[in-house]
């Protein structure tokens, strides 16, 4: 599904990210790559296949999109160190080619000298045309895509049936992406305080407001 924001077409992915076609830049939101080894270290049951998941995504969407640039919006990695964070410098010295942006998460408390050898570039934001990237949502006068909330909605079908999708959430000049990562968790948003709402589903992208 394609939006204008900010005078910039945007490309809304099924697998949770934006895709701005003139700029062939790639935007993706939250990945908590580590935390699955966190809670399995801490004693929780959470399945191992979790780690390699997110790298699997991540992989498949640039091979699909062939950006030029892919820039995360913070929380790429979740607390201290450990080996799931070398899937992001497989990644960048597999697609060496690729530009490969961070701007900085409330997660991210590595060293200077661990961004640098995963080849990433470590930014506060990102500015492209009137568009401001970065991590957490900001309501003002400038245009700003962010990540940070995991937005998701839930809805209500005949039965007391109900359905939790993750969301695109757009109101004035602000513009938040679901968490890309599959171990996140959600933030669920009043339909009503926002005004347009797109839930990912079924491979697709489809607008509930």
């Amino acid at each position: 599904m394609i939006i204008e924001f900010g005078n910039t077409r945007l490309q809304l992915l099924p697998e949770k990210g934006i895709f701005l076609p003139e700029e062939k830049l790639l935007v993706i939101g939250d990945l908590h790559f580590g935390k699955t080894t966190e809670f399995r270290e801490a004693g929780f049951a959470i399945p191992a296949s979790l780690r390699e998941e997110n790298a699997k995504k991540l992989i498949e969407i640039i091979r699909k999109y062939a950006p030029q640039k892919v820039l995360f919006l913070g929380d790429l990695f979740h607390g201290k160190f450990n080996e799931e964070f070398e899937y992001v410098g497989a990644l960048t010295t597999y697609f060496s080619r690729i530009g490969f942006v961070l701007t900085t998460g409330n997660h991210e408390k590595l060293s200077a000298e661990v961004y640098r050898q995963l080849d990433l570039e470590v930014v506060p934001h990102y500015d492209c045309g009137a568009i401001r990237f970065q991590h957490e949502p900001e309501d003002n006068s400038t245009f700003v895509v962010s990540g940070h909330l995991h937005p998701a909605v839930r809805l209500e079908g005949m039965g007391r049936q109900r359905l939790n999708v993750p969301v695109f959430a757009f109101r004035k000049n602000q513009l938040i992406l679901p968490a890309f990562g599959r171990f996140t968790g959600n933030y669920y948003l009043e339909a009503k305080e926002w005004d347009h709402l797109y839930a990912v589903g079924n491979e697709r992208v489809y607008r509930l407001k």
